[in-house]
């Protein structure tokens, strides 16, 4: 199925939770993005949380569904009703802004960033939900090098790009 354009334009995020597809559009125009709630067999859209900043990754566990806002360097928490129960920044913690890749796995986030400087470095930084930086893996630079999006785990992988694009298991859990 099409995915809801709804006149936007940057397609971003998808996550599954609460038997919903969760899918993430982040400008049209900027500063306008909105998650939409799919049926995951028909598409239909059966809610929308809209917001003032570009959501560009999501997640979901544990009932809520995470969601990063490149605006803000905030990772948001919602519920599956579109209330925001927490947040925090990223970028104190992390040392970095321009997050791109979101996932939850066994109560953390796992967020990857992109830059596009040669030279610069991209990371997977791993979170607990109230917002402590656990740890920082998996750093490459390149030129301009690849960054983590597309972010997925498995029971015991965490699933993303590789340096060339290609999905890869980027670390055992």
């Amino acid at each position: 199925f099409s995915y809801p354009s709804d006149g936007r334009d940057w397609p971003r995020g998808l996550a599954y939770g609460d038997e919903s597809l969760w899918f993430s559009d982040a400008s049209g125009p900027a500063y306008s993005g909105a998650v939409a709630e799919l049926d995951p067999s028909s598409g239909e859209e059966l809610g929308r949380i809209t917001m003032s900043w570009d959501p560009v990754g999501l997640g979901f566990g544990d009932g809520s569904l995470w969601v990063l806002d490149i605006t803000g360097n905030t990772i948001r928490e919602y519920s599956p009703d579109g209330e925001q129960l927490s947040s925090f920044d990223y970028s104190g913690p992390a040392g970095t802004t321009f997050g791109r890749g979101l996932t939850y796995h066994n109560g953390s986030i796992w967020m990857g960033n992109f830059c596009e400087s040669d030279g610069c470095t991209v990371s997977l930084f791993e979170f607990d939900t109230d917002g402590q930086l656990i740890q920082e893996v998996a750093q490459r630079t390149g030129s301009p090098p690849t960054g983590y999006g597309g972010l997925t785990t498995t029971e015991t992988q965490l699933l993303g790009p590789d340096k060339n694009g290609n999905v890869t298991v980027l670390r055992e859990l």
